[in-house]
């Protein structure tokens, strides 16, 4: 598995997005994390970035999740997804699309760490 060293957080809300931004950096695969509110935002950052793992807060994406990961995906081929949901029956929806990991918002912060951990394949304690 590709270790992680970049992150992108895509998030309307900027209390979650810094919340996300910290914990993050708090773990030892991620070297950088860049963000933003908008998928129009993100888009050009990420193809320029190609980050290894991108966070996608479901309510910030008009296009549909499925239209995203694709587009994302087609530039950045090794990027995996977290996708946070607000309902149980968006899970479907984010595991078919191709997400890696689909944590519903106001987990414990350890479901996060785990995800990040799972997909790095490694350990990490906080």
């Amino acid at each position: 598995m590709e270790e992680i060293k970049s992150a992108f957080i895509i998030s309307t809300r900027p209390e979650v997005r810094d919340g996300l931004r910290a914990l993050l950096l708090a773990t030892p695969e991620v070297d950088s994390v860049a963000q933003a509110d908008t998928v129009q935002e993100a888009l050009p950052i990420i193809r320029g970035r190609c980050p290894t793992i991108v966070v996608l807060d479901v309510n910030s994406i008009h296009c549909g999740i499925q239209d995203l990961i694709e587009k994302i995906k087609g530039e950045c081929h090794f990027c995996r997804f977290i996708v946070l949901i607000d309902h149980a029956h968006q899970r479907q929806e984010a595991e078919s699309a191709g997400a890696n990991a689909v944590l519903l918002k106001g987990c414990p912060s350890s479901k996060l760490v785990a995800a990040i951990s799972s997909l790095s394949g490694t350990s990490v304690i906080i």
